[in-house]
């Protein structure tokens, strides 16, 4: 038996070795996973009409913790498991904390489904460096500069456009919306927390998180939908079916960002969100049948390029200011003043692997990718300088 196991572990790892896997492979493996899940929990909440996201979320979380248990007895995936780091402690006042915006944000952001369009609720997504931004900024782990301050304005202006263009607009979904990228924030903020003081992967966070967060949506699941959660659909053997596909979808999800990180850059993965978002919204317009009004057309372009821009500025400010500069250069203003604050350099320098986490999934439950790219980042700078 043991050799058995000895087996299955190695073959696991060469799976996820990188050289056997294209960044092509692993971006087109995300993307679609990812657009996926979205799409199939569309279907069950709101065309299937199961209107009850907590117990959809639970079974997500229960699988996920199954096979997280099971990948830390018979693999070496899960290194921070398998070495202890987290103590009783770090779990009660990090990984709760955590888990418990997770748990809103998930629910929430499911539940929105039954209210909006597949299509708006992306373009609401993109608002998320927003509060995001302010958070840092009310903690003084970020500090204003006018560059920053121009990308919040441009994301606020598309948004906005696309919520004045909405058809089908409706209060109550934007709300919960609203709500759901608030509580992603604090996820996000969070997650700062426990990186940088744990140094936990993708699938040892999931480890970790996946059984709280269990326990808090059963308690949501009896409070807010046992008195009419259809038990007797639930028994039947096709929705049974339904459930266990969209359990297997999410759990995949998560072991697809283990494999993006360990295959790609940050950057890469950054850059490639935006077109899941994007086929979203066409499917939303081709299979569900949502109007889309120009002017929500033209807001999303502005929010997307407001967030093109967050995410460069992210990933390297610097750089950033020089192509304005290049671009107010070629118009004809050549003596443009720099709107980057000298001593925000170091700042988004020491801040980068905190804030390079974004709004990726709604049914994810993706973390640790931050730190797995930082490493990756850093071993292939030392491969080169060594070259």
């Amino acid at each position: 038996l043991r050799s058995y196991l000895v087996n299955i572990q190695h073959s696991t790892m060469s799976f996820l070795i990188p050289s056997l896997l294209p960044s092509w492979v692993c971006i087109s493996i995300w993307i679609s996973l990812g657009y996926s899940m979205i799409l199939y929990n569309k279907l069950i909440l709101s065309t299937w009409n199961f209107n009850f996201p907590f117990f959809l979320i639970l079974c997500h979380t229960l699988m996920a913790t199954l096979i997280t248990q099971i990948l830390s007895r018979v693999t070496s995936l899960l290194p921070a498991v398998t070495e202890r780091r987290v103590s009783w402690n770090d779990y009660l006042f990090k990984i709760f904390p955590y888990a418990f915006f997770s748990c809103m944000s998930l629910v929430l952001s499911n539940k929105v489904y039954v209210y909006l369009s597949l299509g708006y609720i992306q373009m609401l997504k993109s608002i998320m460096p927003v509060p995001l931004l302010l958070m840092y900024f009310a903690s003084g782990k970020e500090t204003l500069s006018i560059l920053q301050f121009l990308i919040v304005l441009t994301i606020s202006c598309g948004v906005m456009m696309t919520s004045i263009g909405e058809l089908q607009f409706s209060l109550t979904g934007f709300l919960i919306q609203v709500t759901a990228v608030v509580s992603d924030c604090f996820r996000v903020f969070l997650l700062d927390v426990v990186l940088k003081d744990l140094h936990l992967d993708s699938l040892s966070m999931l480890y970790y998180s996946a059984p709280t967060l269990s326990i808090l949506l059963s308690f949501g699941f009896l409070v807010f939908e046992y008195d009419t959660f259809p038990f007797d659909r639930v028994h039947s053997t096709s929705f049974m079916l339904v459930l266990l596909v969209s359990g297997f979808l999410a759990f995949s999800l998560n072991l697809s960002v283990f494999i993006l990180v360990s295959n790609t850059s940050s950057l890469i993965m950054t850059l490639a969100g935006p077109i899941k978002d994007f086929l979203l919204i066409i499917t939303s317009v081709l299979l569900f049948h949502s109007p889309l009004s120009s002017l929500q057309i033209v807001g999303f372009f502005v929010a997307l390029l407001g967030l093109t821009m967050y995410r460069e500025f992210k990933a390297d400010a610097v750089k950033l200011q020089a192509n304005i500069n290049h671009f107010f250069t070629v118009v004809g203003l050549r003596h443009t003043r720099s709107v980057l604050p000298q001593h925000d350099v170091a700042d988004k320098q020491q801040h980068e692997e905190s804030l390079s986490c974004n709004s990726s999934d709604e049914v994810e439950l993706v973390s640790g990718e931050t730190t797995s790219l930082l490493r990756r980042d850093e071993i292939k700078s030392t491969v080169k300088k060594s070259s």
